[in-house]
């Protein structure tokens, strides 16, 4: 968020397995995602496997999914 100069996040969705056993609650307080409003923090279950059916099972989708790829930029966090 710094590195983009974002202060505000509408909503958050968690992935797999992990992401469904986060309460989003705990998530904030321990600062792993910023404030904002816990009820559009949600589990999103197995998004890989449900964003490779959509591009394997749909070009529309598949082309969509190609346009975002190129946006995406890798922010290091581990460091």
């Amino acid at each position: 968020m710094e590195k983009l100069d974002i202060d505000h996040v509408d909503t958050i969705r968690f992935a797999g397995a992990f992401g469904s056993f986060i309460d989003p609650k705990y998530a904030m307080v321990l600062g792993l995602i910023p404030d904002c409003d816990l009820d559009e923090v949600k589990a999103v279950g197995n998004a890989a496997g449900t964003g490779a059916l959509m591009a394997l099972l749909n070009r529309g989708h598949r082309r969509e999914i190609e346009q975002t790829v190129s946006k995406i930029e890798k922010i290091e966090t581990a460091l």
